[in-house]
C-alpha cells in the first residue's frame, strides 16, 4: 500500500475475529480516496482479501485488483 501512497487509518476486527476491516488513507484524499477492505481468516491466522483500487491510473484500461495478507503474531 505504500506503493501508492497509503497509510493505514483503521484496523477492526468482527466479534467472532473471523474477519477484519481494514482502511487505508491517503494525504491526497480528493484524488485518492480512502481504500476499505474486508479480510476473512484462514486456518493459519492469517487474514485476507483484495479490493480494487478506487482511483483510475491514468495509462491504464483498468484498474487493478489488489490483495493482501495480515498476519497477526501473538507472544
Amino acid at each position: 500500500m505504500r506503493d501508492y501512497g497509503y497509510m493505514l487509518d483503521v484496523l477492526r476486527f468482527s466479534p467472532d475475529s473471523k474477519k477484519a476491516w481494514v482502511v487505508f488513507t491517503h494525504p491526497d484524499t480528493k484524488t485518492r480516496p480512502d481504500w476499505e477492505f474486508v479480510l476473512t481468516e484462514d486456518e493459519f491466522g492469517r487474514y485476507r482479501g483484495a479490493s480494487i483500487q478506487p482511483f483510475y491510473t491514468p495509462g491504464t484500461a483498468n484498474t487493478p485488483q489488489i490483495q493482501i495478507t495480515v498476519a497477526l503474531h501473538t507472544q
